[in-house]
Parts: C-alpha cells; structure tokens; sequence
C-alpha cells in the first residue's frame, strides 16, 4: 500500500499509529503540520511547515492579519469572524488556539495539495481533526481517511461557525472513520459523515502494547521502593493528575478545589499535578492553592524521564482528570495499566470505560464538593482497589490491545483500497 499521512509527526499519538504500516510492503508518506525532529523510522516525512514557522499560538509567531487567509477558500462571513477574533485584544489562551489553528490549516493547505498531486497515494490518512482533518477536507483526496481524538468534535466545531464549515467539509468527504469513542461517531454523522461509510471505535494510538505495559500488583514492597524513591513516606495517600493546566477545557481547578475537604478526612494524601510549569494555568493553580493553604499537600510537576514517570504510576494510588470536555484518553488507559484507579470527569466517552464503583469512580468536573466526596469514598475503599485492576486489565486485553486493533485497521484499509 502507498499510504499518505498528515499529521503532527512529532506525537507521540501519530507516530505509534503510523509506525505500525512502516513496513517493507508498503510506502508510507507523512505530511507533518509541525516540523518533525525526529525521523520516523521506515517513512518519508515531509514537512508542511518549516522549523518554527507557521505556528500562530501564545508560543508562536505573533497574530497575522485576516488578508493572510485566502479570499478563495473562506467565505466573507468566516473572514468576519477571524477578524472579529483578531481584533478583540484577545487575552484567552483558546482564542490564540483557535486563531493558530485556523491560520495554519489555510497557510497549509496548497502545499500539502501540491505533494498530494504528486505522490498519488492509495489513500489519505488525516490523525485527529484540528488542523490535519481540516487540511484534508480542503483537499478532497479521495479515498480520505479521518480520525478524531478527544474533544476534536465536541469543542471548537459548536463554538466557532467556520470550525464547524471545515468539519463538515472534511467528514462529509470521509470514506473511512476512526473516533475514539461512539459519541464521536453518532456527532460525525450529524456533521456528514456517511453512516454507510466504514468505521470502527478505537483509542487514540490504536491502543497499548500491553507487553510494555504490565499491570502492577501494586504490592507494598514495589510501592514502597517507589515512594523511598520520589521521597514520600510509605503511608501517603498518592494521587495523580496527568492531564495538565489547560484552561478552555482541562480544568484541574477543580481538583485544587477539593483538596481541603478531602486532607480534612485523610491528612496524610499528597496530590501530584502534570503540567507546563511556564503557562498561566499554572500560576492560577499555584496562587489558588496558596489562598487554600494547601500548597504543602500539592507537588507540582513537569518533564519526566521514562523511569520517573513509571515511578509515580507505581507509587500512585488514584489517577484524577478534571475536564470540561473528553473523549477516551490514552492516560486514563496507561493509568489502568498500571493499576491506578480512574477518578474520572463524567462524560459518555469515559463512560464508555469505566462503571462509577465497578472499576473506577465518576465525578462531576464543575463540582469540587462532588470530586471530594467521589475521593474520599475510593480511600475508604481501598480493599476493592485489588478487584478493580482485575477488572480494568481484563478491560484492556478485550478493547485496548494495540495489535489486534491495528490489524483491524490494516483490513479496513485493504477494504478501501482493493
């Protein structure tokens, strides 16, 4: 097969998903929207966007002005609205988001176009919707290929108009569909994808390598090694929360919200937050947990090594996500791997996976009483942790094998193609 795929080459999503066609019979092409630094081993990358350009976020390059989209390919309404985002003095990280990602996706497209015409690839895959979906809409390829992580359907196609023209445009043109949840599904169908089209539910990634990802038994010997080495004392109530600070749709105040309720039954619990320590979720954070005089039970952290991270996996008892919007997040299923219990935000995707007390525990992310109360039940309960690994590992043989769903994907594309 000649396979064709846009996506941001250096994800770590994409590349296990790619990685896995990478193989002498085929001839696998990557379209990367961001400039990819590291090879992907039996691929050609081509970079759509040249070493730290074409990037229009917070970190980036700075705002462009409305005439840099082109007048052929935006209706005037959605025009309006660019400008209308541009010049409101915007200050929200989402808006600088949005603008990035729009500006991107049209800056991109001829170039992506003009490789496209050239390789004449069996089939185009696009991995997830902003930026690489909308790109290959434009396009029109045919046969296209979509997959959609996360919130990529539920966030910025109901918010913005010319996001949900640019959905449209892409899964009205999909002959193939990969969400990561059936929620995904039924909303792709609304925005005009086929229900006669070929689909299949998968995580992110196609899934874990179990094989790398043995489930801990979380004994008190491996627990406690793991402690002496993050200095926490044996008898600490470890939780985790790996999904970050970002506002518009992480939004780990709530756990920060419910930390004084929840050391106010258990004192000796000590809460380990992921992040990007320079942006201003974490300053919020910081300075909210100050005014809760909570920062001694807070350890606030960024980059790790394989082995620090696998480390707190070992250590942690509880694994926390706070968001306003989800899909099936690949961490929640690592966190399972490794025998944490998900204290999960209520959305249909998660429900998906975890039954509130059966395998995990199910919270109301706007509500910091409501998570307190969900904690503070799951560590009384700790003798049932055991019976909930059971479950959740048995859970991901059946749904999150990544071989098994990669072959599966490899005969959808064969069904397509041949």
């Amino acid at each position: 097969m000649k396979l064709c795929f846009i996506a941001d080459a250096n994800s770590i999503h994409a590349r296990r998903w790619i990685e896995y066609f990478c193989k002498p019979q085929n001839e696998v092409h990557i379209l990367s929207t961001t400039f990819c630094t590291k090879p992907v081993r039996g691929s050609v990358v081509h970079n759509l966007s040249a070493s730290g350009k074409g990037s229009l976020t917070i970190n980036g390059i700075g705002l462009k002005e409305v005439s840099d989209f082109p007048e052929s390919q935006l209706k005037l309404r959605h025009q309006n609205e660019i400008k209308h985002l541009i010049s409101s003095r915007i200050k929200e990280s989402e808006l600088f988001d949005i603008i990035g990602l729009l500006y991107k996706t049209f800056k991109l497209k001829n170039k992506t176009e003009a490789i496209i015409k050239k390789l004449q690839p069996d089939l185009i895959h696009c991995l997830r919707l902003p930026i690489e979906g909308w790109i290959g809409g434009l396009v029109g390829y045919h046969p296209l290929v979509m997959s959609t992580w996360g919130n990529d359907m539920v966030y910025f196609a109901q918010k913005y108009s010319i996001c949900r023209w640019l959905t449209e445009k892409a899964m009205s043109k999909a002959s193939l569909y990969f969400p990561d949840s059936q929620r995904d599904k039924y909303i792709a169908e609304a925005y005009g994808f086929s229900p006669a089209s070929l689909t299949f539910i998968t995580p992110v990634t196609g899934g874990l390598k179990l094989e790398e990802l043995p489930l801990y038994q979380k004994n008190f010997l491996i627990v406690k090694k793991a402690k002496e080495k993050l200095g926490i004392s044996p008898d600490t109530n470890l939780l985790i929360s790996v999904r970050g600070f970002k506002y518009f749709y992480i939004y780990t105040e709530t756990l920060v919200r419910a930390i004084p309720k929840i050391i106010q039954a258990f004192p000796n619990t000590l809460f380990v937050l992921k992040g990007d320590l320079q942006s201003g979720g974490y300053f919020h954070l910081r300075k909210l947990a100050k005014a809760l005089k909570i920062e001694n039970y807070i350890r606030f952290i960024e980059r790790l090594s394989t082995e620090e991270l696998m480390d707190y996996l070992t250590a942690s008892d509880l694994m926390v996500s706070s968001t306003l919007y989800d899909g099936c997040p690949i961490s929640m299923l690592e966190g399972m791997a490794y025998g944490l219990i998900p204290v999960m935000s209520l959305h249909s995707p998660i429900q998906e996976w975890i039954k509130d007390g059966e395998n995990g525990y199910l919270f109301d992310p706007r509500d910091p009483e409501n998570l307190s109360q969900v904690i503070i039940k799951a560590l009384k309960n700790k003798d049932s942790f055991e019976a909930m690994r059971k479950r959740n590992w048995d859970l991901l043989k059946e749904r999150a094998d990544y071989y098994k769903n990669m072959k599966i994907v490899e005969g959808l594309y064969h069904q397509l193609i041949y």
